[in-house]
């Protein structure tokens, strides 16, 4: 039977994905300034060109290259920043798992693997409010490894933006969305973990008071036991 500083140390690894996210949100903001700090830099250039009098088309072909690298810098950033992301939330569940599931399992290596352990403990994943958005993380991770190009998966999911014509690019707010339902997946997973590690601790001291009520029966008289058994009868069922 797990002891309370079980469930004390359980609750500790539960909870340190919320210095995971902070870290990840502190790493994205990095990202969205060096972002901007780039694409100020042609901003600003075109700014000086048009108030030298230079004509918006000459402008146009003296920075096209320098748009064309702050494009592919904002792209490439971004794109690299949600696989980063859906790796983290991948070790994220592995370390919850192991929470309540075998501390040395080696079966989460595939995601439907993932699921149906979670699932066996009591806990459906796919029944989380956030769960769709995760899955589109995992989804466009897998895509921009591939090939670049969303999936029909990708394209066919609820209110998806995705077309198979055209590469994947990650926008700042999309960015910054992503990581917010990841993190509220999170929240809620966490919630749940805790309610069936509650329950399964309680569980086990009914237990042990039942039996311990049982062994000691003895020493009453009939009526007496009759009360009680009927009284461990109702505990039971709490």
């Amino acid at each position: 039977m797990k002891k309370r500083s079980d469930l004390m140390w359980d609750n500790h690894i539960l909870h340190m994905y919320n210095f995971d996210f902070d870290n990840i949100r502190m790493y994205f903001d990095k990202l969205i300034s060096a972002v901007d700090q780039e694409n100020f830099q042609v901003t600003s250039s075109a700014v000086h060109l048009k108030n030298n009098g230079v004509p918006d088309e000459e402008i146009a072909d003296i920075l096209d290259d320098d748009d064309y690298n702050a494009k592919v810098f904002e792209n490439n950033t971004y794109n690299i920043a949600i696989i980063f992301l859906y790796s983290e939330c991948e070790k994220t569940l592995k370390y919850q798992y192991r929470v309540i599931g075998d501390k040395k399992t080696k079966k989460m290596f595939k995601w439907d693997n993932i699921l149906l352990l979670f699932k066996e403990k009591g806990i459906d994943i796919k029944t989380n409010s956030h769960y769709a958005k995760l899955n589109e993380i995992r989804e466009i991770n897998n895509c921009i490894k591939h090939n670049g190009y969303p999936s029909d998966v990708l394209c066919n999911m609820d209110n998806s933006r995705w077309q198979r014509s055209e590469q994947i690019a990650i926008q700042k707010n999309e960015l910054i969305s992503y990581y917010d339902e990841a993190r509220a997946f999170f929240d809620e997973l966490v919630n749940e973990i805790d309610s069936v590690n509650k329950k399964a601790l309680l569980a086990e001291e009914i237990t042990e008071v039942i039996n311990l009520c049982n062994a000691n029966l003895s020493s009453v008289d009939s009526d007496k036991q009759e009360l009680i058994r009927k009284a461990i009868a109702k505990f039971a069922d709490l």
